[in-house]
């Protein structure tokens, strides 16, 4: 099974349990985000219930787009290539499953 794994309960995703991916896009930051994108991707709250966001970095990065159990749509930006784990260009692994189910886990960390 399919997983994608959050470090954080953002409100983007709704506490849907699971999704099906709809598209994957490229993306390159700085260029291509913008101030909304960015408060929408990046922003949770902490275990007080402050704001805050998660950081990224300039580099290349995929966009992959959603459609959770509750029928609402999120999306979430991920490195292309994690250098440091693996050199395997995730924009095709991830292309490649389009129409599959994905469950979603979030790993907050304390």
């Amino acid at each position: 099974m399919n997983t994608i794994k959050f470090s954080h309960r953002y409100p983007k995703l709704h506490e849907q349990t699971y999704a099906e991916l709809l598209k994957v896009y490229l993306i390159d930051l700085p260029k291509d985000m913008n101030e909304r994108l960015y408060e929408y991707d990046t922003a949770y709250r902490n275990s007080k219930g402050l704001k805050q966001h998660y950081k990224l970095s300039d580099g290349e990065y995929i966009q992959l787009v959603f459609c959770g159990n509750y029928h609402i749509p999120f999306c979430t930006i991920r490195k292309r290539f994690n250098y440091r784990y693996c050199n395997y260009d995730k924009f095709a692994f991830y292309n490649s499953k389009i129409g599959q189910r994905f469950n979603i886990e979030v790993e907050e960390k304390k």
